[in-house]
């Protein structure tokens, strides 16, 4: 069986952060999708959170991040932990 690291529509959800796309306003991390719709992110890649607290923390147009059950879903490495820590502080010190 085949399994999908990070599946198509969490991908979009990444690059829509990154891009600091006016359309994605919500955020909700390490939930499964309804698979219609951008804003949740899943991924079984550290590094991904990494980029992703990155762009967050750089982000302008996010006005709510929730992070639910993260740690069932990945083990973040000790760089890529703090790379998604240090973005989801800046992000929540904007506010």
């Amino acid at each position: 069986m085949y399994y999908s690291i990070m599946d198509s529509l969490c991908q979009d959800t990444l690059l829509a952060v990154e891009q600091n796309s006016n359309a994605l306003t919500y955020l909700q991390i390490g939930a499964c999708h309804n698979g219609r719709n951008k804003g949740f992110f899943h991924s079984k890649n550290s590094d991904d959170y990494n980029k992703l607290g990155t762009a967050i923390g750089t982000n302008t147009h996010l006005k709510r991040l929730m992070i639910d059950n993260l740690s069932n879903n990945v083990t973040l490495g000790s760089t890529d932990a703090t790379g998604f820590y240090d973005g989801v502080r800046r992000k929540s010190e904007e506010n």
